[in-house]
Formats: C-alpha cells, structure tokens, sequence
C-alpha cells in the first residue's frame, strides 16, 4: 500500500488550499535608551612613564566619560566604534566618569624649560599630567563639548 491518495475524478474542481492569514507584526519594543555617545577623539595625548618613556594615548570623550585608549597603528574609527569595545582593547586603557572630574586645565609650553604643552585632568581622587601639541586647539575643542569643566 501507498500513501499516495486516490486519483480525483475527472472535471473535479481543485480547491486552492486556506489562504495563509497575512503575517501579524509583532509590538514593536520598546525605545531603547540613548547609548553612550563619542563627541570627540583627540590624537596624540602622551603620558610620561619614566624618566625617558612616556606612552601615547588616544583620549576620546563621551558624554559619560573620558576614556584613555593606548594609541595603535590601527586604522579603527573610534567615534562609531562603542566606549566599551575600545576601553576594553587594551589592558592599559582606562578611563574616568565625567561626574570625577573637577577640572581639565591645559597650558601652554614654556620656552624656557623646553617643556611641552600640557593638560592636567584632575579629578575627585588623582591629577594626571599629559603632553599634548597645541594647547589652544585642545582646549578649544575640549571646551566645545566639556564646557565650563575645561580652563
């Protein structure tokens, strides 16, 4: 025996099978909140380690954080990149809420020592020193998107 049905007579109108209800849209979720946003990437912030060693950062601004990522030869594009993929590429990235900070203040080289230009960001716990090049456009564009917190 087969499982084949019987031949259906002939001139036996041939019913097209139940229409197929048209797919129901799920609920749309909810609004997911605003992630956390990249404002600005600033190249070249270096970070003296010793005597004759400094290491080089990338230091990229949220609008929750300051995060410090060890600068590469890599070609990533951190403004679209997530804060959390690029604080977590390198165990030497760190990075500070801005809720700690209390001041970024940037200075301009003296000529005299031969020191280069500077940028402390000092927070609720530590002061950092950086090295950066151009002060006036650091802060600039610091002040741009961190407002009255940059001096």
């Amino acid at each position: 025996m087969s499982d084949i049905p019987p031949p259906l007579p002939p001139n036996t109108p041939i019913t097209p099978p139940p229409a197929v209800p048209h797919a129901i849209t799920p609920p749309s979720p909810p609004p997911q909140t605003q992630g956390e946003v990249v404002r600005l990437v600033l190249e070249k912030v270096h970070r003296k380690t010793g005597l004759f060693s400094k290491v080089t950062y990338r230091l990229v601004v949220t609008d929750r954080r300051l995060i410090f990522a060890l600068q590469e030869k890599t070609s990533v594009d951190f403004t679209r990149q997530s804060p959390d993929i690029t604080l977590a590429q390198n165990p030497l990235n760190f990075s500070i809420p801005l809720e700690s900070v209390r001041k970024i203040a940037t200075y301009q080289a003296d000529f005299e020592s031969n020191e280069p230009d500077t940028m402390e960001v000092i927070t609720t716990t530590e002061q950092l020193k950086f090295f950066i090049s151009n002060y006036y456009k650091v802060q600039k564009q610091l002040k741009e998107v961190l407002g009255a917190m940059v001096s």
